[in-house]
């Protein structure tokens, strides 16, 4: 077990560094993403810490999720990721997400239909 707040707090100091960050989820409540929550209303936000990477805990949750919002009758899952992690991209590539906006180092958007 890795205490939360300590295993994420070298992330949150960094976090707080990414002013290109703020400015790409400004960019994602523009017009684009009115039409983005009509078509994928769902919204996906997960952090696995690193020592728990690689092991099916993401597959998993991630799964769960879209089992769960077919069964509601959920049309679409969407979610946001930083530009410049490629492991995330890899990931939900993988899980059967469609890239729908690429903003380059500052962030991707993806989404995927139910």
């Amino acid at each position: 077990y890795v205490d939360f707040e300590v295993g994420y707090a070298p992330y949150i100091k960094k976090a707080a560094e990414y002013s290109k960050w703020e400015s790409f989820m400004k960019t994602v409540t523009s017009k684009f993403n009115k039409k983005l929550n009509y078509e994928y209303p769902a919204h996906l936000h997960i952090d696995i810490l690193d020592a728990f990477q690689g092991k099916g805990a993401g597959r998993a949750l991630v799964q769960t999720l879209i089992n769960h919002l077919k069964a509601k009758g959920v049309k679409g899952l969407q979610l946001s990721v930083g530009g410049d992690n490629h492991g995330a991209h890899q990931f939900y590539e993988k899980m059967g997400f469609t890239l729908l906006k690429d903003y380059g180092s500052i962030g991707r958007i993806y989404g995927m239909k139910l």
